[in-house]
């Protein structure tokens, strides 16, 4: 009599084994979790990238000046800046600037009152204004007048012939061309 073969895995077992060899397997390479955190990463950067674009950084000049009274009547002080002719064009009234009365002085911001129009030489100037030594030491060429208001509390007494350090807002930039290269 001949002997039937039994095979030696299950039934069972073969059609489980069948079954998984059929099913679709995905790699296992990127968790979904990290997936997620990666599209996230993705996004701030672009929106990081379109803040960058638009926002706009103010661009500053600097300037020296000195200050004298209004008028001969007023007590109020003005600051006049001697802006060199190369950025004379950028500046207008109405423009931010920023003041260092002398070397350890207070801060004040403020605003041009009034850019006279032509250039003046340093001689002129220093005719014009009637600068001492140390105050006309800060005419070193050609310049354009501007005009700035002070506060009240910044008395002619105190401050006249004072010389200042001024920061002059002339416009503004991108961002991003603070990282272009030149």
């Amino acid at each position: 009599m001949a002997k039937t073969r039994r095979p030696i895995f299950r039934e069972s077992a073969m059609k489980q084994y069948l079954q998984k060899r059929e099913q679709d397997i995905l790699p296992n390479t990127v968790s979904p979790p990290f997936f997620t955190y990666g599209w996230l990463v993705v996004l701030l950067l672009v929106v990081a990238g379109t803040l960058a674009w638009s926002s706009e950084v103010p661009t500053f000049m600097t300037a020296s000046g000195v200050i004298t009274a209004q008028t001969a009547n007023s007590n109020a002080a003005q600051a006049i800046l001697f802006i060199p002719t190369q950025q004379a064009t950028k500046v207008k009234a109405g423009e931010v600037v920023q003041l260092k009365l002398g070397a350890n002085g207070p801060t004040r911001i403020t605003k041009i009152v009034s850019v006279r129009p032509g250039v003046v030489s340093p001689t002129d100037a220093r005719k014009l204004f009637a600068l001492d030594n140390g105050a006309a030491q800060v005419i070193t060429e050609p310049s354009v007048i501007v005009t700035v208001g002070l506060d009240q509390s910044i008395s002619t007494q105190t401050f006249a012939g004072t010389t200042v350090n001024a920061q002059v807002q002339i416009g503004s930039h991108s961002v991003l061309s603070e990282f272009t290269l030149n």
